[in-house]
């Protein structure tokens, strides 16, 4: 049976732009009244060497295209200065309560927000404003929106979140919280991850790619913890996996 979903114009057209470029997604059947209909999609896991590889092919059809920036945009968040200070202002203000929901100390917390605002308003002004290095996220990339198609090629699904930034944040959305936490299966990932980006990624080293995985690991660690407070999910074993991830990159 076809898959139907209601979707926004701006997933609708996420998956017209993934097409356009060869990434792969389902085959869109139609679109009616803001229902989406994709090719039936059976009940299959995908093994997350696949993952990686199809993350890569993303990354890599999309990196430094400044066409389709043009289409997305830059993130709010890293759009201007006062909204990254007001974006960590929020993180901030959500430490305290979700730590004492939890019983938990806000060390490593703090430590990871005061990492991100030392070093992300530094790619913004090298980087996010230039177009350097940067491509087009799937931006909700954990394993149940990688699926089987009825041609069995593994394909992207739920574009509800894609968005423009660096590509170890959707690694670190794969990895960290979902499917290698622990530096000892993260960093076999990350390397088939680099050595599978396209020929034409020039000049970005696999310890850049470290260093973005470090720095976007330091805002993933506040995933859950938007979960729990925005909408009411409680999910400790990602947050054990993101403490797990944190803890084996910076000690």
């Amino acid at each position: 049976m076809p898959f139907e979903k209601r979707v926004g114009e701006a997933e609708r057209c996420a998956y017209d732009l993934f097409a356009r470029v060869g990434v792969l997604v389902p085959k869109v059947l139609g679109y009616d009244g803001g229902i989406l209909t994709l090719e039936e999609l059976p009940e299959s896991s995908v093994d997350i060497e696949t993952m990686v590889d199809l993350t890569a092919d993303l990354h890599s059809a999309f990196w430094e295209n400044y066409d389709a920036f043009g289409e997305i945009g830059l993130p709010w968040r890293l759009d201007h200065s006062k909204n990254f200070a007001q974006h960590c202002k929020s993180l901030e203000k959500g430490i305290k309560p979700y730590c004492k929901a939890h019983s938990m100390d806000g060390g490593v917390f703090r430590q990871a927000l005061g990492y991100f605002r030392t070093e992300m308003p530094k790619l913004m002004e090298n980087r996010f404003h230039a177009g350097k290095h940067i491509t087009v996220l799937h931006g909700d990339l954990h394993p149940g929106n990688v699926m089987l198609t009825e041609r069995g090629t593994a394909a992207f699904v739920d574009l509800e979140a894609v968005r423009m930034g660096i590509g170890a944040e959707d690694l670190v959305m794969l990895l960290a919280l979902h499917g290698a936490p622990e530096r000892a299966k993260a960093m076999p990932l990350l390397e088939r991850y680099y050595e599978r980006l396209d020929g034409d990624v020039r000049g970005y080293s696999f310890k850049a790619l470290l260093a973005d995985y470090r720095l976007a690991l330091a805002e993933g660690l506040f995933f859950p913890q938007k979960l729990f407070l925005s909408n009411g999910i409680n999910d400790q074993a990602m947050m054990e996996r993101a403490l797990t991830a944190w803890r084996n990159l910076h000690g």
